[in-house]
């Protein structure tokens, strides 16, 4: 018993190019004789239903149930992934991340500007490691955060605007939904940098977005 991605399957069982090295003929001779059963792209409502119950004893299902996608499998698969990309991150791609965790964590902000990232990360760097950045560093670091493996996103994803719907002058993003949970509880007594509040008092626009910061910022004596 096997499992294998969509993407991958179609490689091994393509057929090669006439004169090209025939690379997976006994890969796909063995799938050819298998029993293939697909695992479906979303769970159903009821499949969803069963998960609610059994997600009271697993808080691994009980946030992969609260998906808005139902993309269960993905989820649960991607996980120690998306957890592995974020601790082996180089210090501006961690720097850039945290400063995401930190502004959903404090201001419950889901819609996070390019803009806030760019300016509150440096604030997440020491001196050494700042002074030795190139200037791509940070379209480097966002790459890496956005970066998908095993059908789930990155620590960061985009949210981009569909059809008829209005174009931001700048990206906005969204924190993985499971990072914000691992890591907030790790964070929760962490303090922001200087860079974090700059960088929110100049980027963050939308009222409730800046009623809830400026509030966590009275409650730190911040005024």
């Amino acid at each position: 018993l096997g499992t294998l991605w969509p993407e991958y399957w179609a490689t091994l069982t393509a057929e090669p190019d006439p004169g090209k090295q025939d690379t997976y003929s006994q890969a796909r001779a063995l799938i050819a004789i298998a029993r293939t059963i697909p695992v479906p792209e979303v769970f159903t409502a009821a499949d969803s239903t069963e998960l609610t119950h059994a997600a009271d004893k697993d808080p691994r299902l009980a946030l992969a149930a609260a998906q808005e996608d139902r993309k269960v499998t993905q989820f649960l698969a991607g996980i120690p992934a998306l957890i592995r990309r974020y601790e082996i991150a180089k210090v501006p791609a961690r720097s850039v991340i945290r400063a995401a965790i930190d502004l959903e964590r404090i201001g419950g902000v889901r819609r996070i500007p390019e803009g806030f990232l760019r300016d509150a990360a440096p604030g997440y760097m020491d001196d050494a490691t700042w002074n030795q950045l190139t200037d791509t560093w940070f379209a480097e670091a966002l790459d890496y955060a956005l970066q998908r493996s095993l059908g789930v996103s990155g620590p960061l994803e985009r949210i981009r605007p569909r059809p008829g719907e209005h174009e931001p002058e700048e990206h906005y993003y969204r924190l993985h939904d499971y990072l914000a949970e691992d890591d907030r509880r790790d964070r929760r007594f962490a303090t922001a940098p200087r860079s974090f509040w700059d960088s929110a008092a100049r980027r963050i626009s939308t009222p409730g977005d800046l009623l809830a910061l400026a509030a966590e910022a009275g409650r730190r004596h911040y005024y």
